[in-house]
């Protein structure tokens, strides 16, 4: 078997139904196996589009979108869309052509270093020199693009890999899916204490939540516990805008920080938040706010991000966990008023509906009134995706899809 339709076998192995892009000379290969396959070739009119539908594909569905390419500006045209899945923790795998091996070592027509080139925009990138490699190759490529933190990896095909035979019958790897370790009940222990000790409790809830589908466990948890609930912007709909305790999106605009309670809270308790959603600096300048640090992975390295205790696991088991071991509910008090203050101040800069004119913050909040809770919005980048992001009122988690981590223009059309 030649390696390009070993690589498309592979991309069916790994549950793959779309591959979005442009064909090239240098991928005809690659081509012409995916039109003998059960994976469907989107066109796009341009590669930028197809990384960012494999992109928004890789958010909505969990697994990895796939965009494809030809060699030199035909890779190049993936680059933001690329970057954008790498930041905002979207999984994808971008394919690319390149010339023949023979070449690579000197100056060529249409070549550049594609592997230096997404480097630093990908969590792997590899090349196929040997058709032998492509079942590790594209098993290493998923597995790494769709495990926390979830992103973009990159495999390049060399026209003359792409017809290679491989020396013996080879197949798929098998596709195997790793789940996040158990948090320990030392941590659990010592953020349950903290979280039952504190006067005005406010939890962050990040893109994790969604990602790692503990939506209901976190709604159950903070209405339990009384506990107020603000998200950010890829954290919309982590609880639903109705619910007594959400205090809705923060993360951009000056004094979110007041708006989502954190100005007074005595203890943040952040789930599934990510530095790329929202600068700790914004919301703890003095890098004092005491913070509990829950999530899949270990938190990042701030002065001003200095948790007092790290639950490191899955994001569903941890949240029962502390369930478990906090005596509830507290007073509603805390929790309502910080609902009332923020429902409030939203209100206000809506602007009257009698007004000749309406405020473009009153059309996105009357957008939820139109909308079904299961509809899809994608937001662009500008102006507007402040305004989407403050007043427009989520019901489910990933129905409000928004570019913040890279804050990439042009995601909303193709997505």
């Amino acid at each position: 078997m030649k390696a390009a339709p070993l690589l498309v076998s592979c991309l069916e192995n790994e549950g793959v139904r779309f591959a979005f892009g442009i064909p090239g000379e240098e991928n005809l290969e690659l081509m012409n196996a995916l039109r003998d396959s059960s994976v469907r070739f989107i066109l796009t009119r341009h590669e930028g589009a197809a990384a960012f539908m494999a992109d928004v594909c890789g958010r909505l569905t969990g697994h990895a979108g796939v965009c494809v390419a030809t060699l030199g500006p035909g890779a190049t045209n993936l680059v933001t869309g690329v970057a954008d899945a790498f930041l905002d923790r979207a999984p994808l795998v971008a394919i690319t052509a390149q010339a023949n091996l023979s070449k690579i070592h000197r100056e060529s027509h249409q070549f550049i270093d594609i592997l230096r080139l997404f480097g630093p925009i990908t969590k792997w990138s590899a090349r196929v020199e040997s058709p032998d490699t492509v079942p590790e190759i594209v098993r290493k490529a998923f597995k790494l693009a769709e495990a926390e933190k979830p992103g973009s990896t990159h495999i390049e095909l060399p026209e003359d890999a792409a017809e290679a035979e491989t020396s013996t019958d080879l197949a798929p790897l098998p596709r195997d899916v790793i789940r996040p370790p158990a948090p320990d009940r030392e941590s659990l222990d010592k953020a349950a204490g903290l979280i039952q000790h504190a006067e005005r409790p406010v939890i962050l809830a990040g893109n994790g939540v969604i990602r790692g589908g503990a939506s209901p466990e976190l709604t159950k948890f903070a209405e339990d516990l009384q506990i107020p609930v603000a998200h950010t912007f890829m954290g919309k709909g982590t609880i639903p805008w109705t619910s007594p305790v959400s205090l809705l999106t923060i993360g951009v605009l000056p004094g979110d920080h007041e708006l989502g309670g954190l100005d007074e809270a005595d203890l943040v308790v952040c789930i599934g938040f990510d530095f790329v959603e929202y600068e700790p600096r914004s919301w703890n300048p003095r890098g004092d706010r005491r913070i509990v640090h829950i999530d899949s992975l270990p938190a990042e390295i701030s002065r001003h991000y200095v948790p007092a205790v790290e639950v490191v696991g899955e994001i569903r088991e941890s949240l029962r966990g502390l369930r478990d071991r906090i005596r509830g509910p507290r007073d509603s008090g805390w929790a309502r008023r910080k609902r009332e203050r923020a429902i409030r101040t939203l209100e206000s800069e809506l602007g009257d509906v009698a007004e000749r004119s309406l405020k473009p913050q009153r059309i996105v909040w009357d957008l939820r009134d139109i909308l079904e809770p299961d509809d899809l919005l994608l937001s662009d980048v500008g102006a507007h995706k402040l305004w989407l992001g403050r007043f427009f009122r989520s019901v489910k988690p990933n129905t409000v899809l928004v570019s913040n981590g890279l804050a990439s223009m042009g995601i909303a059309l193709p997505g």
